[in-house]
């Protein structure tokens, strides 16, 4: 009964003495300090009022040791957007570049004003530099684009295409920038899918985007104003093929003295050479050859192989020279129809 009334005996007291102990530990416990290390990317702004200016700081992070009560301490755990902000200076030399140096000192952290109590103490690491480059705007010129001749079964030709363009970026880059220009080009896929829809039309014109080369894209800081996107103006044509059988000719180049200058004749190494393309005449009549040509749907439909000559010129070959390969020419093709590739014959010098 005893022990029963050393608890119970004065109950409320105790429970109150109870309380106010747990009270003052937790005003205790609230007024402690702690301390925290937060890792927040840095941002960097430039001063207002100041020319416009390209900024990149050579840190990206920085650790910053906060130290507030214990309570705050622990909701800074939870925040993630705090940021450590320095102030680009408009008083700076009149040079295209500039660098400043940074220290704790500059850095402000907006985010933390909303924790009582909060400070910050130190900042790792202890300072970091932060380079500026001037912008500007400048024409460039815009060189022929990078456009293949030819895609899937079309040719290409480019008719006209932005030659210049309003660009803004660092001076020192335009600078380098305007003597080399814009370089350009039109990517296989979209002249592909264009090559391939041509159909019976054969014939397509059309504006498509420029891309700018992507190593100065990488190399140079610019952005184009005026105008924004560079357009091309193309054509093209379906490609169509025909091979025809010729006979293969010489043609003499007079001397100055009348006659030709030397007699060739084919060399019957091409039935081994060429032996797929290549048949040498009978009875003193001529070889033939044949040879595949190229050229629009509408031009290969109309051609007349009736008029066409295929022969080899003596006066190419060079002095002193018994054995050569002459290239092969055709007379008479229409306009866009072409011999396709090279093609060469032997002759020998009689």
């Amino acid at each position: 009964m005893k022990l029963l009334g050393l608890v119970f005996d004065n109950f409320g007291l105790k429970v109150l003495a109870l309380l106010m102990a747990w009270a003052l530990w937790f005003m205790a416990r609230a007024n402690l300090t702690e301390k925290v290390l937060l890792d927040m990317p840095v941002q960097v702004v430039v001063e207002e009022g100041a020319d416009a200016w390209r900024v990149r700081s050579k840190v990206e992070r920085v650790t910053i040791e906060v130290e507030g009560p214990a309570r705050v301490v622990a909701g800074l755990a939870t925040e993630r957007q705090f940021r450590a902000v320095v102030t680009f200076p408009a008083q700076r030399p009149e040079t295209p570049e500039h660098t400043t140096q940074f220290t704790f000192a500059d850095v402000s952290i907006p985010e933390l004003k909303q924790f009582d109590g909060a400070r910050a103490l130190r900042m790792e690491p202890e300072s970091f530099r932060v380079e500026g480059q001037r912008l500007v705007e400048d024409v460039i010129t815009v060189p022929r684009p990078e456009v293949p001749t030819e895609i899937g079964l079309a040719t290409v030709r480019v008719l006209e295409w932005d030659n210049s363009v309003v660009v803004r970026g660092a001076q020192t880059d335009l600078k380098s920038l305007g003597g080399w220009g814009l370089r350009t080009r039109v990517s296989d896929e979209v002249l592909l899918e264009l090559a391939t829809g041509l159909g019976a039309l054969g014939r397509l014109v059309t504006q498509v985007r420029l891309d700018v080369d992507a190593e100065q894209r990488r190399q140079y800081y610019f952005e184009m104003t005026e105008p924004r996107e560079l357009q091309v103006r193309l054509e093209l044509r379906s490609i169509d093929y025909r091979e025809v059988t010729l006979p293969l000719q010489i043609h003499y180049v007079a001397a100055p003295g009348g006659g030709p200058r030397r007699r060739i004749r084919f060399s019957p190494g091409n039935e081994i050479g060429l032996r797929e393309v290549y048949t040498p005449g009978e009875s003193g009549a001529p070889p033939t050859l044949r040879i595949t040509l190229e050229g629009t749907p509408g031009a290969i439909a109309e051609l007349d192989e009736s008029r066409l000559r295929a022969f080899v010129v003596e006066d190419e070959i060079p002095e002193g020279q018994d054995v050569y390969n002459l290239p092969v020419k055709v007379m008479g093709l229409p306009f866009g129809v072409r011999l396709q590739g090279r093609i060469a014959v032997a002759v020998e010098v009689e």
